[in-house]
């Protein structure tokens, strides 16, 4: 039998280090990435801290860092909805802490960050493999 649709557009409640509740989607960065929902100019930095446990960043990939959290933290926030400016019944991304967006982009990203140990740090080819 196939998943019904409410099952698909099931949500996460999450209360955040703020004390603030919201209901969240699952989001996957490189999902974002791959359907052109990640600028060109961020899709390095976003592939890079997915693919690995610690980025040290610059001023200038911080700032590229906060608006790849943002696009995140808008795509996955159901209830209440985020928004770039926010409005009568959505809140501006800015509004929310970023103690708390952090949390929401760490949690979207929970697969792939779970990933992170069988990766390793593969420098190059990959050696061949001797079956004997």
């Amino acid at each position: 039998m196939a998943t019904s649709v409410s099952d698909w557009q099931k949500t996460t409640e999450m209360t955040l280090p703020s004390g603030n509740v919201i209901n969240l989607r699952r989001v996957a960065l490189l999902d974002l990435i791959a359907q052109g929902g990640v600028p060109d100019t961020l899709s390095g930095l976003a592939v890079e801290l997915v693919a690995k446990s610690q980025v040290k960043l610059d001023a200038g990939q911080l700032r590229q860092y906060e608006q790849i959290v943002n696009l995140v933290v808008r795509a996955a926030a159901v209830s209440p909805p985020v928004t770039d400016q926010g409005g009568p019944d959505s809140l501006a991304v800015r509004d929310i802490d970023w103690v708390d967006r952090v949390q929401i982009f760490n949690w979207t990203n929970g697969a792939a960050t779970a990933l992170r140990p069988f990766r390793g740090d593969a420098r190059g080819p990959a050696k061949p493999f001797n079956a004997s």
